[in-house]
C-alpha cells in the first residue's frame, strides 16, 4: 500500500455506541413507578390506580404516544 493510499483511508468508527438518553416522558413513567413504589401514602394516593401506571419495559402499556415515540 503506498503511502498515498494509506492518507486516504477514512478514521476506524466504534462499532458500538452509548444507549439514548431517555426523554422526559420515560423518565417521568420511571419517576412515578419509584414514587408508587418508594412514595409516602399522600403521594402513592395522587397517582391513583397504580396498575394503571405505564411500564416502559412493557411498550404495549404505554398509551401515550410521545412516551412510546421515548422508548
Amino acid at each position: 500500500m503506498t503511502r498515498l493510499q494509506r492518507s486516504r483511508r477514512q478514521a476506524p468508527t466504534s462499532m458500538v455506541f452509548a444507549f439514548p438518553t431517555p426523554g422526559e416522558e420515560v423518565r417521568l413513567a420511571y419517576r412515578e413507578l419509584h414514587i408508587a413504589v418508594n412514595g409516602s401514602e399522600e403521594q402513592k394516593r395522587a397517582l391513583g390506580n397504580h396498575a394503571l401506571l405505564p411500564r416502559p419495559w412493557e411498550p404495549a402499556r404505554c398509551l401515550d404516544p410521545d412516551l412510546r415515540h421515548g422508548l
